[in-house]
């Protein structure tokens, strides 16, 4: 395969320092993009693979919308080129990719503590459940302390003492599964 450059290191030197190169055997030898010039290479490789291994490539599976894929068939490199675009190889790419998605979301195993399945948490019954009121009280909050902690939260998620009150109180994220809690609850589904 050829190599391209687009780059030469003695006319950079000469071109910063504002001189005119020496002479020099300038490895500078492409002018155009990276992609074209990736196309041109492998298109070479083609055009002189009887004259350097006598061997011919049969057929090219491509999708399509490559520009090598392009270069190579506008180039006709042997008579007989057998052209095959594999739509099926795409499809069957899109599809294992939709199989590894929901596959992701499918659970072989029963999980234990969650869903209509769970089990009773493992706390013993001796251990009485905090009232409500106690627990109410423990939220409830003066204005100057509310003021106290808004100031002191205002960077949010960076603040630590922002991250414990807000598991202290119900949020949007939390709300429906609180409610789902409750028996005598009214929820469409």
């Amino acid at each position: 395969m050829g190599v391209r450059n687009r780059y030469c290191m003695v006319c950079s030197r000469a071109a910063a320092a504002n001189e005119q190169a020496g002479r020099h055997c300038c490895s500078k030898n492409w002018h155009g993009s990276s992609s074209s010039m990736e196309a041109n290479i492998i298109q070479e490789g083609f055009m002189n693979s009887v004259a350097m291994y006598g061997i011919k490539y049969t057929k090219i599976i491509g999708d399509g919308d490559s520009n090598v894929y392009k270069t190579i068939l506008d180039s006709r490199p042997y008579d007989a080129l057998q052209k095959k675009r594999k739509r099926h190889i795409e499809a069957k790419r899109k599809t294992s990719r939709r199989r590894c998605r929901k596959s992701l979301f499918l659970d072989k195993k029963i999980q234990q503590n969650y869903g209509v399945s769970a089990q009773k948490p493992d706390l013993s019954e001796s251990i009485p459940p905090p009232p409500k009121e106690w627990l109410l009280s423990t939220l409830r909050l003066s204005d100057e302390e509310m003021k106290g902690i808004e100031r002191k939260t205002i960077n949010q998620r960076t603040s630590p003492l922002w991250k414990e009150e807000r598991r202290k109180r119900l949020t949007a994220s939390d709300f429906g599964a609180i409610c789902k809690n409750f028996p005598t609850r009214v929820v469409k589904e």
